[in-house]
């Protein structure tokens, strides 16, 4: 099942012809065994880790190793692919362990981006201060050839009145994202979500550059706010509010971010979120014993009553 099918209103198995199967979930052997074979292929390298009991892997210097990102790459590849995939992976990890940091601003100026990340996901905070949404914060990222690098520190680099605005215009200047329009609701026109994807790791940062979306829409700047989805590092999806479509559009978008979260390298986060013509931004999905439950109230209430959508 494609991401198309998360948004629709009815799931009718019906997607793009010849769309594959999605991939089949990861067992906890398959977990295990990748940990082993990295664990091999850091020990090929001269390095020594140990598995850490939570899926990843440590080293002997305390640096940790995730697998999540890993994981969900080879549940896409059929197994004999697997040792290939691994070795590229453990090889560019290690590459980046001894790397120098950046020597000055000037050298990775073109390279600066602001990379969103769920904060609770994080070794610990950066020493600069850049919320973007609630829970998601932007980190100071560098774009090598291979990997990203983010920084936690920005001491000898500059400060973050210097860096912040370099890694907006770099943001702005990245290339179009693929928009797939998708109607959750067949029947209403104004239950369109759009969903942007890309190749690149800077997917959800196209937020900090939240005017050309709504240009790439052809948005009339008419609606009260927007929901906003950014579940990985590859996609976010937005949706003007408007009328009863926008009931449609915001269980499909609740689906959408579950699956995707849950499914994709870069995870960030399977919440939705609303943001506000005047730029207040408030979480709207929230979590208990498994389940997923949406809270309208605050702004998201204001602009509801507004539309008709709930009772004043």
């Amino acid at each position: 099942m494609g991401w198309w099918d998360k948004l629709r209103k009815k799931d009718d198995g019906a997607g793009p012809a010849g769309e594959p199967a999605g991939p089949s979930p990861l067992t906890d052997a398959d977990r295990a065994a990748i940990v082993q074979q990295v664990q091999r292929e850091f020990a090929q390298m001269g390095r020594e880790v140990v598995a850490d009991g939570q899926g990843g892997l440590r080293g002997m210097d305390g640096r940790a190793f995730g697998t999540g990102n890993l994981e969900a790459q080879l549940e896409r590849l059929p197994r004999d692919r697997w040792h290939e995939l691994i070795a590229n992976h453990v090889r560019i990890m290690d590459s980046t362990i001894d790397a120098p940091g950046p020597g000055s601003l000037a050298e990775v100026r073109d390279r600066l981006y602001l990379r969103l990340r769920a904060a609770s996901a994080l070794p610990q905070a950066p020493d600069y201060d850049s919320p973007v949404l609630p829970g998601i914060i932007g980190m100071v990222t560098i774009d090598h050839p291979e990997h990203t690098e983010e920084l936690g520190g920005l001491s000898g680099l500059g400060t973050w009145d210097e860096i912040r605005p370099i890694a907006l215009e770099n943001i702005r200047a990245l290339p179009p994202m693929r928009h797939d329009p998708v109607a959750a609701d067949s029947e209403r026109t104004e239950a369109v979500v759009h969903v942007f994807v890309t190749d690149d790791f800077f997917g959800p940062s196209r937020f900090l550059a939240l005017d050309q979306l709504l240009e790439q829409i052809g948005s009339t700047g008419q609606a009260p706010g927007l929901l906003v989805a950014i579940p990985h590092r590859h996609m976010i999806a937005i949706h003007e509010v408007a009328g009863q479509g926008t009931l449609a559009a915001m269980n499909g978008m609740v689906n959408l971010a579950n699956g995707q979260f849950s499914s994709n390298p870069g995870a960030i986060t399977p919440e939705v979120f609303y943001v506000a013509a005047d730029g207040h931004s408030q979480q709207v999905t929230h979590r208990s014993d498994g389940s997923v439950t949406v809270r309208i109230d605050g702004a998201i209430a204001e602009a509801f009553t507004a539309l008709g959508l709930i009772g004043g």
